[in-house]
């Protein structure tokens, strides 16, 4: 089985070209992805596992596969396909680019912060 560790740029996957590595965090890796038949940019989400990696994150993975093929809507990314967890388990989305939400990491949000948020979320719409 592949895992996120030994995936690099230029390999293919089911029919998908990885490219580079966007964001790599505690779960797993995200890459940005393309192929031929889809227009529109994508995101590959592997997962780390391994010797020491928890059977949480699996089954956290497995639940985010099969509940992202049922969201719709113009704010969630359009799911693509996934991949077979006994071999190389991955997603692919839709990329929604904008700006990372990597700031509401840190909790509560100042008062400057959450007007700025709306200001912005008001303006797109």
């Amino acid at each position: 089985m592949m895992g996120a560790r030994e995936i690099a740029s230029g390999t293919t996957i089911d029919g998908f070209v990885v490219g580079d590595t966007v964001h790599e965090g505690a779960m797993g890796r995200l890459f940005s992805v393309t192929r031929g038949d889809t227009p529109f940019p994508m995101l590959m989400k592997v997962p780390r596992f391994g010797v020491g990696d928890s059977a949480e994150m699996m089954l956290a993975f497995e639940t985010e596969a099969m509940i992202l093929p049922r969201l719709s809507g113009r704010h969630a990314p359009r799911f693509v396909a996934a991949g077979d967890v006994s071999t190389i388990p991955y997603i692919v989305t839709e990329r929604i680019d904008g700006a990372s939400l990597d700031r509401l990491v840190v909790l509560p949000l100042r008062d400057g912060d959450v007007a700025t948020i709306l200001v912005v979320r008001l303006k797109e719409e």
